[in-house]
């Protein structure tokens, strides 16, 4: 693997698309899993609030998979290039904001969905 610019340069193109690919596919299924465990409720369940938007989820609430998701993207584009990855890890908090400020998830789910994303990044893409 060679850096150039903030540019990472796999010298395998198998094993950067493989690792692009298979990182964010497992890890969306292992938030899916710890979802369906923990099942939190939402906040529009627990303090019978109407959301902003019509959602009748039930439960299933942390790690919010919607912040999970941009975070794993996000640390695929800061593997590939790391100002791309910085400008959509900042996206990440108006993702976030705006799940909360819909009354769809807790501080606590997106700040979970947010951690896991970026463990299963460092741990797909660096470590393994």
């Amino acid at each position: 693997m060679l850096r150039n610019s903030g540019i990472v340069v796999e010298t395998d193109k198998f094993l950067l698309t493989s690792k692009l690919i298979l990182t964010p596919f497992t890890s969306f299924i292992l938030v899916s899993v710890i979802r369906k465990c923990i099942d939190a409720k939402r906040p529009y369940e627990k303090y019978n609030i109407k959301p902003l938007f019509v959602k009748d989820t039930k439960g299933e609430s942390m790690p919010s998979r919607h912040v999970f998701s941009i975070t794993i993207i996000a640390m695929c584009w800061l593997y590939v290039s790391v100002p791309v990855g910085i400008i959509m890890l900042m996206l990440v908090a108006i993702m976030a904001a705006s799940r909360v400020l819909a009354g769809v998830h807790f501080v606590r789910d997106v700040v979970a969905g947010f951690a896991v994303g970026i463990i299963c990044g460092i741990a797909g893409l660096w470590i393994i």
